[in-house]
């Protein structure tokens, strides 16, 4: 600490970094969450980056030899725990965060887990072009709604009919192929907007005997 004497004159700047670095000392062995933005590694092997959450941001650096020995390498836009030392370099005027441990938070880990679970599924060609198949229509119809949007289908024939009908009733009650004794469960996406079907009046089919048949269903995203 500067003597009381000395503290009545002005500071020089590398007084007061040094006296900023004294103070900083005590926040070691800190644990921090935030995502990453603006991973980089410099030329002597070093990383730079930014931890950040909705509110605040702190620059951070992974010095070479610590890089070498964490598990897993932050990615932008993933979410750490990070474990470090607040410090401040009086060069740059920058304060950072030394960071010598990277962990995954829950919800990191589950995606680790999934992008492994993915590289191994390229590297068997799960994903490749051959083995990929058209949606049938209806789901991807569905797929595409946004919340409170419609889907508003017509058939002409009964067996159409019923399979536009099954379709709508699993995905409004939440459970495959009611059919079933043990039809498996799963959450509502759509509610039905009619119960039975819209069919057309004496007027519309005088003036076109085909909708005679049609039958009109109609389901809203939930």
């Amino acid at each position: 600490m500067l003597k009381p004497e000395e503290a009545q004159r002005p500071y020089t700047v590398t007084e007061l970094a040094n006296e900023i670095r004294r103070e900083l000392r005590p926040l070691t062995a800190l644990l921090v969450k935030g995502e990453v933005s603006g991973m980089k590694q410099g030329a002597r092997g070093h990383y730079n980056f930014t931890i950040r959450d909705g509110v605040s941001r702190l620059d951070a650096v992974l010095f070479a030899d610590d890089a070498r020995r964490v598990t897993t390498l932050p990615e932008d836009g993933q979410v750490f725990v990070f474990r470090g030392r607040v410090d401040f370099f009086g060069k740059s005027g920058r304060l950072s965060f030394i960071t010598d441990q990277v962990e995954f938070d829950d919800v990191g880990k589950l995606r680790a887990r999934l992008e492994e679970l993915k590289r191994r599924l390229e590297v068997e060609g799960a994903f490749a072009a051959t083995r990929k198949r058209r949606l049938p229509f209806l789901p991807q119809a569905v797929a595409l709604l946004k919340p409170g949007g419609r889907l508003a289908v017509i058939s002409f024939h009964s067996l159409e009919d019923r399979l536009v009908k099954n379709f709508l009733r699993e995905q409004a009650h939440g459970h495959d192929d009611l059919t079933q004794p043990l039809p498996r469960p799963f959450e509502p996406v759509l509610q039905l907007v009619t119960r039975k079907p819209l069919t057309p009046s004496a007027q519309e089919i005088a003036v076109n005997p085909r909708s005679r048949s049609a039958k009109l269903r109609i389901a809203e995203k939930l």
